[in-house]
């Protein structure tokens, strides 16, 4: 009897390691990096310019990564999109992205939110993207 107690409690924790915060099944990252485009927010804490926020990555299903770069200039005009196409790679079974050479951490990926960072000259940089 004391073991039929155990069975809904493990049928929960199994259940919640199986499913993401809103009860829909937790997708692969492949599958949540390619699903939208990623509008740039900040880096190393620093919240981007409004112009720059219009800076947007899509990974493609065939390993493509296009950036589409703006950036302010001195007037406070906006200019892009500057398109910048890459090859990416998952590595470290999907806990790292690579492209021009470098391996990015993915520090945190949900449908909404992408957070990547890189260590340079000693420094950890850190990135984030939003949907």
């Amino acid at each position: 009897m004391k073991n039929l107690r155990l069975i809904p409690t493990a049928l929960i924790l199994l259940f919640s390691i199986s499913c993401d915060k809103t009860g829909e099944p937790v997708k692969d990252v492949k599958g949540i990096l390619t699903s939208r485009p990623w509008y740039f927010f900040s880096i190393d804490g620093m919240e981007a310019y409004d112009c720059n926020k219009q800076t947007n990555m899509r990974f493609l299903e065939n390993g493509t990564l296009e950036i589409d770069g703006y950036v302010r200039e001195p007037d406070y005009t906006c200019s892009g999109p500057h398109r910048y196409t890459y090859q990416y790679t998952l590595v470290e079974n999907n806990r790292k992205i690579e492209w021009e050479g470098e391996a990015f951490t993915i520090v945190k990926l949900t449908d909404t939110e992408f957070i990547k960072s890189v260590k340079r000259d000693g420094k950890d940089h850190v990135w984030v993207y939003r949907r």
